[in-house]
């Protein structure tokens, strides 16, 4: 067996075991702020003010591609969160790898990765990891189409993402049941993170109710008044809603066990 498959291997196992150490270890306010903002001055000013109620924060493509990606040095000047590279990998594995690389060696805490793109992929990013920081794997996204071009694989992925040594997954928070789905599927040491959460339609704490770790909340918060009180606001509701599914694991007959893909 090769030396990385060897690698890939022992870092799944110990994933499965132990949890993923960066995010999971975050996990308070159960909110990951995406920053989808353009403006340098707005984005920087929104993370500062936010800080002390979201977990992490979640760069993406809008603000990467009208900064670059050094934008985050500017972040950690205002914030210790641990800050995701959204940048939503999706090409062969030489150049994922590359991709993968390149966010690690400037300072990003975690990568998002496309799951079509297969396990070759996704492992070549879980390499470049080092076991020390956090590769998500996409299963499906929010809007509509995603259901016909997506959801048929989409179940398949999340048991790829797990056996490749992926810290996580990310599902739709517009649709709970497949939270709860996805959940079966990777079990309790994954992480999840929930998108779509406010105004594409998805109900603030269902995604958690499902079992999702956290929710990715941006416009919510970077286009209210004051982002400040209404993250505090977001994440007492969050962990409210957090307490009560751990009360309900207690109490509640379990879910059907889905079969593993």
């Amino acid at each position: 067996m090769p030396l990385k498959s060897i690698y890939i291997y022992f870092i799944a196992r110990l994933l499965t075991h132990l949890g993923t150490e960066l995010l999971k270890s975050k996990i308070n306010n159960r909110v990951i702020l995406a920053l989808d903002v353009t403006d340098v001055d707005r984005a920087i000013d929104i993370a500062t003010k936010t800080s002390e109620y979201v977990d992490a924060i979640k760069v993406g493509l809008p603000l990467a591609l009208t900064t670059g990606l050094c934008i985050i040095d500017k972040i950690r000047k205002h914030t210790d969160s641990p800050v995701i590279a959204d940048i939503k990998i999706g090409d062969i594995p030489e150049i994922a790898a590359e991709l993968a690389r390149t966010c690690f060696d400037m300072g990003f805490d975690a990568i998002t990765v496309h799951g079509f793109v297969g396990p070759t992929a996704i492992e070549d990013c879980v390499f470049e990891s080092n076991g020390l920081k956090d590769v998500i794997v996409i299963t499906e996204i929010t809007h509509q189409d995603a259901e016909k071009f997506m959801q048929p694989v989409s179940e398949a992925i999340a048991s790829m993402a797990k056996r490749s040594g992926a810290s996580g997954i990310q599902a739709p928070g517009t649709r709970p049941e497949r939270v709860r789905l996805f959940r079966r599927i990777v079990g309790d040491g994954m992480l999840i993170v929930a998108c779509g959460i406010g105004a594409q339609g998805g109900q603030l704490g269902s995604a958690i109710e499902a079992g999702a770790d956290f929710e990715i909340i941006g416009r919510m918060i970077y286009n209210a008044a004051d982002p400040k009180s209404v993250a505090k606001e977001i994440s007492q509701k969050l962990r409210s809603k957090n307490e009560t599914r751990n009360k309900c694991r207690g109490s509640c007959v379990p879910n059907k066990r889905e079969p593993s893909y």
